[in-house]
């Protein structure tokens, strides 16, 4: 076996004269080739449900040593403990490429979200309503190369269970398993970690076993540089044989990796650096293979980079190698790695599917068929150089315009032009063949938005992109988009056009292009998009006879089945835009459609506002509590504005638990993500619902699950203001005693509205508080349910008798409608006991209504309240059917 002729092996485990530890190294020795042994096993699992990977059995982990020994020469040094653990990660980094290494194997996999997330996008593309066999293929080889690195770290301390009390390990020494199983598994998972990861995450220094000489300890970071260039370093055709090859017959991007890897001879060192050659040129139709090798090597030069730097700063010696050859240049790799009849170029894509990773990366159900994903995507590109050029000119507001226009394609009837044009920053050729084109990097994060304008990351400015794939998504869409730009401080003789036949191909870059830009414009993207994309959503809305409420339940409906139909496509796009601080026009030349929407998001009209942001006559529908005329804005301390929103009185008052009927609107950086039901909680926590829009943040590129950015004390400053505004007058007592209930829940604060039942009197938060000074008890009615569940009652669910009939004094109602107050498991054991204590905790974590009362009685009394289930008389009378004891909750 060839990996114990190296030298980071013989200088661990190899036998030498008069070795004190001889006992110990034999140990480690056996205990890793035993392992080995096991992994072997496991590894060769890995084809069968990863069938496109290139070689990844127990060769490509022997590599690995050949690859470290080239790394690190003949001068490092590791202890017998360090080898043994970076021996240990080597073979367990990639086992979790086969579903045998998960728990319940396939079947196992198949329960994660993950999986239905990938199913979901497999049946997108296709439109089907069950994945095929092919699909599921699919599916199941992305699932473990998302989760492989994450499985390698439990891998050596999982026992496989052969029959009960017969467990198999893959590290079988026990002691060697207890000391080192976590610390291998840390840096078997690090081989997918960035290096800053590595350096935040693993340590320095960590003791060995006891059973082990003193001072064989490990150094975790050292070992992970160590395991992930080795694995970046191991590329050349021993991965790819070409007998297999055939019989895989590899597909998609994986048949360039099979190719390149094919093409390419064991890596050498020469001097201070790796150097990698082929064994036979790339031609023009192997001009993907050869991107491919190029791009391997860049990774490796990155790796080799970040670890010595890494290494350096820890007091470790760097590897002997500093960096790849030609790894700098496509040209330069050229020199090495041979081409014919073609040129590389480096204005290039790296990724083939950008598109689907995204959707891998941001979640579920990232960019899924909705049509306004690329006018989204391109607007907020837009409105970020829009941003950049205010900050860096100092310009207000009124600055900048962002222009939207779709007119007929002039040679294909089957298609229309779509035109997306900002007077920003613009993009200087670099910037274009380089930031714009390089998947997951953004322009804003980069090193050419300081060189290019310097003093524009200190400004302040707040851009919306973030992630580095928004442009990409357009691709799902079409395959012809091209881009003109200048950078704005330039003539128009500067603007290039980067041309896009789709992602598998090379862009083209274009050079004097001003004729493709409008004047006082800075960029335009212009895409091909079918009709057949556009048709239904051009259709005008149908008149609807629901209400406003109705309509928008409607809307949420079709939002979350991507459905949205009830509202035309220009309404859709308006709605989108309408909580941006920058100019949008939109000209729809083939059918007049038209809008113009202005930057002063917080001074327009509040229908107007309202009318944009849902649909036109959206505010004509509420009879009682307009929305329009208690629109405010969300304001923190420092004079931060967080959104535009109105108290959606009437929701409150219709006992609606949570959020769910809101239809809040969430946005992003000024564009509205189209989620209804936005969560908006106070300092308790408790949901408002709202009508209007908040600014929120992401971490997704999706927008989903989006989170307001108004501090909890602006939020309840805001409500104050819109609870001042009710008019109580147009409220029944019933909604007043809602609304009271909510407001005390939500705020603690004592309205003189009803937040109780006394004796058949709604009364306020104030008399309850009275009540409570006066007692030394309150009494709550309640029940059990058919399942023996326990629940508070609320004065629907009372008998007449509770107004009719006068109760004890003590005994008060909340709200309309019953309120489990404890988990299911409590409210049986209560039953079967016929009562007993419960725990606060478990109240607050269950139910908020009886926080009001829980804290009045513990400011009384200076302690927690007792909470008991117990079975008392109700009613202060003496007729025998209402004297007999009842089930209620005793707060004392």
């Amino acid at each position: 076996m060839d990996f114990q002729t190296t030298d980071l092996w013989r200088q661990a485990f190899e036998p030498r004269e008069d070795d004190q530890h001889e006992e110990a190294r034999s140990l480690l020795r056996t205990a890793l080739l035993s392992m080995r042994d096991q992994v072997k096993e496991l590894v060769t699992h890995i084809p069968a449900d990863c069938k496109n990977l290139t070689v990844h059995d127990i060769s490509h982990v022997d590599a690995l040593w050949t690859s470290a020994d080239l790394l690190c020469g003949s001068e490092w040094e590791l202890n017998p403990s360090e080898t043994f653990v970076l021996g240990a990660a080597i073979l367990t980094h990639d086992a979790g490429l086969t579903s045998i290494a998960y728990p319940e194997g396939r079947a196992g996999l198949k329960k994660l979200d993950l999986w239905d997330d990938l199913v979901a996008d497999e049946l997108q593309k296709t439109g089907g309503s069950e994945i095929t066999a092919e699909q599921e293929a699919s599916v199941l080889f992305a699932v473990l190369r998302e989760l492989h690195a994450e499985r390698a770290g439990s891998l050596c301390t999982q026992a496989w269970v052969l029959k009960p009390g017969n467990n198999v390990y893959l590290l079988e020494n026990s002691e060697l398993r207890e000391a080192f199983g976590e610390c291998i598994g840390r840096i078997a998972h690090s081989h997918h970690w960035s290096i800053n990861r590595v350096a935040e995450e693993l340590s320095s220094q960590i003791g060995g076993s006891p059973s082990l000489p003193a001072g064989w300890d490990i150094n975790e970071q050292k070992l992970a540089c160590i395991l992930r260039c080795a694995d970046a370093a191991q590329v050349d055709r021993t991965r790819a044989p070409l007998l297999l090859q055939a019989a895989v017959n590899p597909t998609g991007f994986s048949k360039a990796h099979w190719l390149a890897q094919s093409k390419l001879n064991r890596p050498t060192v020469c001097g201070d650096s790796i150097q990698f050659t082929s064994s036979s040129v790339f031609s023009s139709k192997d001009s993907e293979a050869w991107w491919v090798a190029y791009d391997l090597a860049q990774i490796l030069d990155k790796e080799i980079n970040s670890s010595n730097a890494l290494l350096t700063e820890i007091g470790q010696p760097p590897f002997v190698v500093q960096r790849v050859a030609g790894a700098k240049s496509s040209r330069s790799f050229a020199n090495l790695v041979k081409t014919t009849d073609w040129h590389p170029i480096d204005a290039s894509i790296r990724v083939t599917d950008p598109v689907s990773l995204a959707k891998k990366l941001g979640g579920e159900n990232l960019y899924g068929r909705n049509i306004l994903v690329p006018f989204r995507e391109l607007i907020q590109n837009a409105a970020d150089a829009i941003r950049a050029r205010r900050a860096h000119e100092q310009r207000g507001q009124e600055f900048g315009r962002i222009n939207v226009t779709i007119e007929a394609h002039p040679s294909d009837d089957t298609l229309c032009l779509v035109h997306v044009d900002d007077d920003g920053l613009g993009m200087s050729s670099r910037v274009l063949t380089t930031t714009l084109v390089d998947f997951g990097k953004t322009f804003w994060d980069s090193s050419a938005l300081r060189e290019e304008f310097p003093g524009l990351r200190s400004s302040g400015f707040q851009r919306i992109g973030k992630f580095g794939i928004g442009f990409f998504s357009i691709f799902d869409f079409t395959d012809k988009v091209s881009v003109t730009s200048r950078r704005y401080d330039l003539g128009k003789r500067e603007a290039n056009a980067l041309e896009f036949s789709g992602l598998a191909a090379r862009p083209l870059l274009r050079t004097n292009a001003s004729d493709r830009l409008p004047n006082d414009t800075s960029t335009r993207v212009t895409m091909s998009l079918k009709k057949a994309e556009l048709i239904e959503a051009e259709a005008p809305p149908k008149k609807d006879k629901r209400t406003a409420r109705g309509l928008l339940r409607k809307l949420e409906a079709e939002r979350r089945a991507e459905n949205t139909k009830s509202l035309g496509f220009t309404q859709r796009l308006l709605s989108m835009v309408s909580f941006l601080d920058v100019e949008v026009q939109f000209k729809d030349l083939r059918t007049g459609e038209q809008f113009r929407h202005l930057p002063d998001i917080y001074g327009s009209a509040s229908t107007k506002f309202l009318d944009e942001l849902y649909f036109t006559g959206f505010t004509e529908q509420f009879e009682r509590h307009k929305p329009q005329s208690m629109l405010s804005s969300i304001t923190d301390a420092s004079g931060t504005v967080h959104g535009r929103a109105a108290l959606d009185v009437e929701e409150l008052t219709r006992g609606n638990s949570g959020n769910s009927g809101s239809f809040g609107c969430a946005a992003v950086g000024g564009i509205v993500t189209g989620q209804l039901g936005i969560p908006m909680t106070t300092s308790t926590g408790a949901p408002i619902p709202f009508i209007g829009v908040v600014e929120c943040s992401t971490v997704r590129a999706s927008r989903e699950y989006a989170h307001p950015n108004a501090p909890e004390k602006a939020i309840d400053r805001w409500l104050e203001g819109q609870l001042n505004m009710v008019d109580l007058g147009l409220m029944t007592r019933h909604e007043q005693l809602l609304l009271g209930s909510a407001v005390y829940s939500t705020l603690g604060k004592k309205l003189e509205i009803p937040l109780v039942l006394h004796r058949g009197v709604e009364r306020s938060a104030r008399f309850l508080e009275e009540l409570v000074k006066r007692s030394d008890r309150v009494i709550v009615p309640a029940s059990f349910s058919i399942t023996s569940q326990f629940g508070i009652l609320g004065y629907n669910q009372l008998s007449p008798e509770y107004f009719e009939v006068e109760t004890v004094e003590e005994l008060v109602v909340f709200g309309p409608k019953v309120d489990y107050v404890v988990p299911r498991e409590v409210s049986r054991k209560l039953h079967k006991s016929n009562g007993g204590s419960i725990a606060i905790p478990e109240m607050r974590s269950q139910s908020s209504v009886l926080f009001p009362l829980i804290d009045m009685m513990k400011n009384k009394m200076g302690r927690d309240p007792e909470l008991t289930v117990a079975q008392e008389a109700l009613f202060d009378t003496r007729i025998p059917s209402l004297s007999k004891p009842d089930w209620c909750l005793v707060i004392s």
